[in-house]
């Protein structure tokens, strides 16, 4: 049985919010994660985008896009963040999750546009490309 991580995309006027992971050479990320025992994907989508962002929201804010294949061990569920309108600053935003204690996870913020993503002028993930790719064209 394959894996399934959970994450949220926050869409705005062509950019997607994305945070640069920590000490993985600059490659940028959307906010996701595993499931913890008990929790429905939504909980942990709301979950992994405050620990990894400080971003707060509600489940009603959350429009459930689907599960993607993502890699040969991992699917991906995602949700669309809905409302932006209090979504705070690139610079208010902070994460609270570390990696092996030491480190947080993300170290800083950026809006990432359509034209970034497709000409590969931002490290990202190939597959995570190839899926903002694909939900900008198809979806969004």
């Amino acid at each position: 049985m394959k894996a399934l991580s959970v994450g949220t995309i926050i869409y705005k006027n062509g950019n997607f919010l994305m945070g640069r992971a920590t000490r993985t050479g600059g490659r940028h990320d959307i906010f996701k994660g595993y499931n913890e025992e008990g929790e429905s994907h939504v909980t942990t989508c709301l979950r992994e985008l405050k620990e990894e962002s400080g971003i707060v929201t509600t489940e009603s804010n959350l429009l459930p896009l689907g599960v993607f294949n993502y890699m040969p061990n991992k699917d991906l569920s995602l949700f669309l963040m809905k409302d932006l309108s209090d979504l705070p600053e690139l610079t208010d935003l902070t994460c609270t999750s570390m990696v092996k204690d030491e480190f947080p996870e993300m170290d800083s913020y950026r809006w990432v546009s359509y034209e970034e993503l497709k000409s590969s002028k931002i490290k990202v993930g190939k597959k995570l490309r190839e899926l903002l790719l694909l939900i900008h064209e198809e979806v969004l």
